[in-house]
Formats: C-alpha cells, sequence, structure tokens
C-alpha cells in the first residue's frame, strides 16, 4: 500500500488508509473529487488476484471512482516471526477500475444447510 500512497500522493491526492473497515484500501481526495483505491499484493506475475465480494461490489457500485493497483514481484522476508513485503514492482493501474463480469471467475462457494 505504501507504493500505492506514493503514487497518487505524487499526483496531489491526500490519502487515508481505510483497510480496516472499509472494502477498499486507501481513499484519495483532491478538490472534490475522491478516489476508492485498492491494492492487491503477489509475489507472482499479478495476471491474477484474488477479490472479496465486498471489494467487487463497492467497485461496480462505484465504477467512475475505484482504482485497482496491482504490486507484483513481491519478497517475502520473515522478521521476528512477521512476514514482510519487500520490493515489488507496479504491475497494473486502472483507474477508472470498471469490472468486466468475465474476467470473474468463483473460486469459493458457501453452503447454508
Amino acid at each position: 500500500m505504501q507504493k500505492a500512497t506514493e503514487i497518487y500522493k505524487e499526483r496531489g491526492w491526500k490519502i487515508s488508509d481505510k483497510s480496516a473497515t472499509q472494502p477498499y484500501d486507501l481513499l484519495a481526495i483532491k478538490d472534490k473529487q475522491r478516489k476508492f483505491i485498492e491494492v492487491k499484493g503477489t509475489t507472482g506475475d499479478g495476471k491474477s488476484v484474488l477479490l472479496t465480494h465486498g471489494e467487487v461490489k463497492h467497485a461496480n457500485d462505484h465504477p467512475n471512482e475505484s482504482v485497482i493497483i496491482i504490486i507484483g514481484r513481491i519478497e517475502l522476508e520473515k522478521s521476528k516471526d512477521v512476514w514482510l513485503g519487500l520490493n515489488g514492482e507496479i504491475m497494473s493501474i486502472e483507474d477508472p477500475w470498471h469490472i468486466d463480469q468475465k474476467d470473474l471467475k468463483a473460486t469459493q462457494f458457501r453452503y447454508s444447510i
């Protein structure tokens, strides 16, 4: 999320971390505009990422204000029993982020009894 924050701060946006309470990671504000930024990190090439139901719903509800940033090739290092993500490359920035339903693939189902 640090790389995404730096990108948008350089573009003049004020950034707030909302990852603990919202279905997006960062809220960017500039003048009267806002952007909901979802950041996905992977150790792979970033060709696909996992999205939650809430992330997809929020992006679909706010198609012109949503952004997704994919950070790939992240290196993992363990320090004092905590995994740290290091380096990484920006693989993709979709701004605005319009989700095409054909690009979504179900990977889990909830079964109720």
